[in-house]
């Protein structure tokens, strides 16, 4: 396989497979009686739970740690916290769609947090 080819077949088996995982995942949900919501998750592991603060740095490996107002979790219970509010946050969820571009997401969440802190001061 060449160039093209190769691309288009390897872009295939990955929709294929997020399918798969998708119908998967419905099939779970609603055997354990409960619905599969999607929510973009963009940052949300690098987003602070508590101030909103964004940056690359706040994750190190496990380790979540924020510069700005200081709180340290596992990386992956803040991730858990920020996919959970951009679920259940009306406000949020409303701004933040699942297919918005990831740039879109990272401005949307600095203005947030712009606001927070302009209020805070």
């Amino acid at each position: 396989m060449r160039g093209r080819t190769k691309s288009r077949n390897l872009s295939r088996v990955v929709s294929r497979l997020r399918s798969s995982l998708r119908e998967r995942a419905e099939f779970l949900s609603q055997a354990g009686g409960s619905r599969l919501e999607t929510v973009n998750a963009a940052y949300t592991s690098q987003e602070c739970p508590q101030c909103g603060s964004i940056h690359k740095d706040n994750r190190q490996g496990d380790r979540f740690h924020c510069p700005h107002c200081h709180y340290i979790a596992h990386a992956d219970t803040v991730g858990a916290m920020n996919v959970e509010r951009r679920y259940t946050d009306p406000a949020l969820r409303e701004r933040i769609r699942v297919f918005t571009p990831k740039e879109g997401v990272l401005k949307i969440l600095r203005e947030i947090f712009e606001r927070k802190r302009a209020l805070s001061l």
